[in-house]
């Protein structure tokens, strides 16, 4: 592959419409109100992938083609003097966030609402700052935000060989260090493993317009029956993961049974932190098909929920930052309800919570909604 002259790229709605719809999901899986009635559009942070995965798909995508595909023609000091600020001021918010929830934490302390692991109130606070501005210690609900600053720190390292077409050495480095991060993989260890996605989705987007003209030259035919079968796979996958975590478990019959004695397998297979080869299969496989059905879908998606999406969308790390905060209010109020037994969707002894939970969970969603309407802090907060 090679760099793109004069990209004539245009923003893609329906990725600012999914980033919206994934950070409603990380809004609701934080707040943890469950069942809620909205177990349909969250997952109740239950599946085998994540809107986490999904928002570092969309972030590593758009960055590749925002200051990638569409910088081609601008200097590479230009572009990454660009990522470098966006990397710092993620980092410095990042710190900023783990401080004063580390702080609400201890003003809390004893409260059922506040998050743990909480570090002890006798911590060496000099140590304590230490461990928070090297990011081994992070507190709150903003805590991949550390993530994020990480990979934006490395990204102008993969433009420079992007820009050079050595996307193969992007590719093979990111592949060896994901795959040789000792095991198990923990919260410390964990940026070894996310980054593959993010600099898969990286390459991805910085080459777009190559990717876009090939996909376009090939027959109507062989595009449709590609679509077709990524498409059936995306949904046999959803429906037997959605069958497996919130309907096997209450049924006792052959299959419900098999599911549930390869449960530990299954759980090992997908392990979060690790982001197994599965899970990054699965991960790339739903984003496809969640972004063939916003596309599909886009203007009616943009008509009735264009006015929250986009919104949250276009503001996303702002979003992200600010509901932190809210999340952390929300449960010094109302203590979720954490360990919900497994077969509760299937249950009717739970349905008195939902209206309570619901209206929880609108509430939230609502405060932050009216943060970015108003601005609030937006001049300090990175959008």
């Amino acid at each position: 592959m090679s760099a793109v002259k004069k990209p004539k790229i245009n923003r893609i709605v329906s990725l600012d419409l999914m980033r919206g719809w994934f950070l409603v999901i990380i809004i609701l899986d934080h707040l943890s109100y469950f069942p809620n009635g909205l177990v349909f559009i969250s997952g109740d942070s239950r599946l085998y992938v994540t809107a986490a995965e999904g928002f570092f798909i969309i972030s590593g995508l758009v960055l590749g083609i925002v200051r990638g595909a569409k910088l081609t023609e601008r200097s590479f000091r230009y572009a990454a003097k660009l990522i470098w600020r966006r990397s710092f001021m993620l980092y410095l918010t990042s710190i900023i966030i783990t401080i004063l929830s580390i702080a609400i934490g201890w003003h809390f302390v004893g409260n059922d609402g506040v998050k743990s692991p909480l570090p002890p109130l006798d911590s060496n606070i000099f140590s304590l700052f230490w461990r928070i501005v090297t990011l081994q210690e992070f507190y709150g609900w903003a805590d991949y935000l550390r993530l994020y600053a990480i990979f934006l720190a490395l990204t102008p390292a993969a433009l420079w060989l992007l820009r050079r077409g050595k996307w193969y050495i992007v590719l093979t480095v990111s592949t060896l260090v994901w795959l040789l991060t000792p095991k198990p993989v923990n919260e410390f260890t964990q940026p070894f493993t996310w980054q593959f996605i993010f600099f898969i989705a990286f390459t991805l987007g910085f080459y777009s317009p190559q990717i876009k003209s090939w996909w376009n030259s090939l027959s109507a035919k062989t595009r449709r029956r590609t679509k077709t079968v990524i498409f059936t796979m995306f949904i046999i996958t959803f429906i037997a993961n959605v069958f497996a975590e919130f309907f096997a478990p209450a049924l006792n019959d052959n299959l419900s049974t098999a599911i549930n004695n390869f449960r530990p397998i299954l759980a090992a297979s997908f392990d979060k932190l690790a982001l197994t080869p599965a899970r990054v299969a699965m991960s790339l496989l739903w984003f496809i098909g969640f972004f063939m059905i916003f596309q599909r879908f886009e203007k009616q998606i943009k008509r009735y929920l264009g006015w929250l999406l986009i919104p949250f969308g276009t503001n996303s790390l702002y979003v992200y930052s600010i509901h932190a905060f809210v999340v952390m209010g929300a449960h010094l109020i109302v203590n979720p309800q954490y360990g919900a037994p497994a077969s509760y969707f299937n249950s009717f002894d739970r349905l008195a919570e939902i209206p309570q939970n619901l209206a929880l969970s609108i509430l939230v969603i609502a405060i932050i909604y009216l943060a970015v309407r108003t601005k609030f802090l937006m001049k300090i907060i990175p959008r």
